[in-house]
């Protein structure tokens, strides 16, 4: 019988991070892709935000801290690499609330 810890890392580990490794990685323009629609299609040149991003960089700097998985700290430098070269307006300072696919500041309130 497993307990809900097992149950809980099978869950984290083979569902939800490797899902995100295998399916949302944005090879083409940078960082991870903003949506996925209900057919299970990643739709590239949706918008990406600042707050899918900074959930993304906790989860997997919280499951390296945990797990000690190097591939889950190389997608979180990844996502930490992403908001602080594309998110953060080096102009005026705080963070764009969304960018385009391509990393442009969508919505720069």
């Amino acid at each position: 019988m497993t307990t809900i810890k097992q149950e809980m890392h099978e869950c984290l580990t083979n569902n939800i991070l490797h899902f995100w490794l295998d399916r949302m990685v944005d090879n083409e323009q940078g960082g991870f892709y903003g949506r996925i629609d209900g057919n299970d299609h990643v739709v590239a040149d949706s918008e990406k935000g600042a707050i899918l991003n900074a959930r993304i960089l906790w989860a997997f700097a919280a499951a390296y801290r945990v797990l000690g998985d190097h591939r889950y700290l190389d997608a979180a430098l990844r996502a930490k690499e992403y908001i602080l070269n594309h998110f953060i307006d080096k102009e005026y300072g705080g963070v764009y609330w969304s960018l385009n696919a391509d990393g442009t500041p969508k919505d720069t309130k």
